[in-house]
């Protein structure tokens, strides 16, 4: 059983995204006309529409920023991570040409705000830091693992970064040594 928690009336599953302030939002993805959608809604009222979020492209992660409990950044099959306020509506915040294919996945730091990590089926790894819808590559690694299916920061150790991919290894990275 997942822990639940709530915010403001709002209760969620699915994608759990728990902050110092206790917070959780439902995340779930609709293909409609080849856009997919994000969608917010309290599932005790569904008479209540719910708000929805646009990206150009299939979704194939999304990640909510462990220092701000309304912004969440999705990675789409075009190579694109849009970010979100999931308070300002379908206007994104920022969108990064992160990879020129598809972005499999993202993880954003927990002990750094601002900084991400995006994972690439381009067999890359991709550092990003700022703030304020002004994102730069900090660095591109090859991880050695093919394709890269998975890229996350590890919660306990916040300077690590692990990636998997399609050749069935996962490499541990030390961004520590990153100027």
């Amino acid at each position: 059983m997942l822990p639940s928690c709530s915010r403001e009336d709002l209760i969620g599953i699915s994608s759990w995204f728990v902050c110092y302030t206790v917070c959780t939002c439902m995340i779930t993805a609709h293909l409609f006309c080849m856009f997919l959608f994000r969608v917010q809604t309290d599932l005790r009222k569904p008479e209540q529409k719910p708000v929805a979020f646009t990206v150009g492209a299939d979704v194939e992660a999304l990640a909510w920023d462990p220092h701000d409990p309304h912004s969440f950044a999705v990675s789409a099959e075009d190579g694109t991570v849009t970010i979100f306020d999931e308070r300002q509506g379908n206007e994104p915040i920022e969108t990064i040409v992160a990879h020129s294919i598809a972005t499999t996945s993202l993880s954003y730091s927990p002990c750094h705000k601002g900084v991400l990590v995006t994972g690439s089926t381009d067999a890359t790894v991709k550092l990003w830091k700022g703030d304020n819808g002004a994102h730069e590559e900090v660095l591109c690694q090859k991880m050695g693992v093919g394709a890269v299916f998975s890229a996350e920061y590890c919660r306990d150790s916040p300077l690590l970064i692990a990636a998997g991919g399609a050749n069935g290894t996962i490499t541990v990275f030390d961004t520590s040594v990153v100027g």
